[in-house]
């Protein structure tokens, strides 16, 4: 929760009251939007969830084409996430491409892999992965498309 208050403190407008002849010192924030990757790279948006330990943690994440395609997405849940596995294992796979990029998202820039990792996985399942755009984030999609096509 500290952590979440500080992320929106430090990302949201921050006014000031001022006195007749001063100047302003407003910073004005818009919404964060997602951003397409390069021509030729697939970009990978992850967020985790954890409430308590009553409630198991979830991950989501989502891939999309320079573009702004889909091109797939993913769930897991369990009763704790072993950091030191996926640590091990992110390691293992950008050893199989030329390039990787590690890049901080804010929370705005990230809402469908923040929503896949809050939603229900698909029966009883453990790890889902979607070859299909899941109806719970067709909304969030099309808006980072429309978006990111006039930032491109």
């Amino acid at each position: 929760a500290k952590k979440d208050a500080k992320e929106w403190r430090d990302n949201n407008v921050h006014t000031q009251e001022l006195t007749p002849g001063q100047q302003s010192n407003v910073n004005h924030s818009r919404r964060k939007i997602w951003k397409r990757p390069r021509a030729g790279w697939i970009k990978c948006n992850t967020d985790g969830s954890f409430v308590n330990n009553l409630i198991e943690s979830k991950a989501g994440w989502i891939f999309r084409d320079h573009r702004g395609q889909y091109c797939g997405a993913g769930q897991a849940t369990g009763n704790r996430f072993d950091t030191y596995n996926w640590m091990r294992d992110i390691n293992r796979w950008k050893n199989q491409f030329e390039e990787v990029r590690f890049v901080w998202t804010h929370r705005d820039a990230n809402q469908v892999a923040d929503l896949l990792a809050k939603q229900s996985l698909p029966g009883n399942d453990r790890f889902y992965y979607y070859n299909y755009v899941p109806s719970c984030v067709i909304h969030y999609l099309h808006r980072d498309f429309v978006s990111s096509e006039q930032v491109h």
